[in-house]
């Protein structure tokens, strides 16, 4: 996976650090997908370790409930175009009490586009693309802790590219 969006808050003062809860990233993930048809998926995500830009690492482990539904248009044997969308809601654990993400959960609503290549029986190679994402994000302006900022914002573009190879058992 590589996230292209990023939330960041600026002021113009200068006098204030910003933390940044919603950061551009390098991933890889496992998901858990029930093929109802052919042409008709739901999918989970089970984890995802994320290579931060800005330094450092995260891992969610079913922390983060992500559920997508997957439609293949059924054109081609072998290449198939597809579409998704879904949703993502957040909350985080074991945060510190100045922590604001851990007052209110995050929730991003997104669709997108694709295409999948059957490689094998059991194996299907898939590229997808989310061009649209709605989030709802938050922010704590430091050294006035007790100013939290809750946004939410809407992305016409490409917002997330995932890349991978799905294995039936």
């Amino acid at each position: 996976t590589r996230k292209m969006m990023e939330d960041i808050a600026s002021f113009s003062d200068g006098t204030f650090n910003v933390d940044v809860f919603n950061e551009m990233y390098w991933g890889i993930s496992g998901e858990f997908l029930i093929d109802f048809t052919k042409c008709f998926a739901l999918s989970f995500e089970v984890f995802e370790l994320r290579v931060l830009d800005h330094g450092g690492l995260g891992l969610d482990v079913l922390s983060n409930i992500t559920t997508d539904v997957i439609f293949v248009l059924p054109i081609g044997r072998r290449i198939s175009p597809l579409v998704y969308g879904g949703f993502r809601f957040k909350r985080f654990w074991n945060t510190d009490y100045h922590d604001s993400r851990s007052f209110s959960p995050v929730y991003e609503l997104h669709a997108g586009m694709g295409a999948q290549c059957q490689l094998a029986k059991k194996s299907k190679l898939f590229l997808e693309v989310e061009l649209f994402n709605k989030s709802q994000s938050e922010y704590i302006r430091v050294p006035m802790e007790d100013m939290i900022y809750n946004f939410q914002v809407e992305s016409l573009g490409i917002n997330r590219i995932n890349l991978g190879v799905r294995f039936s058992f």
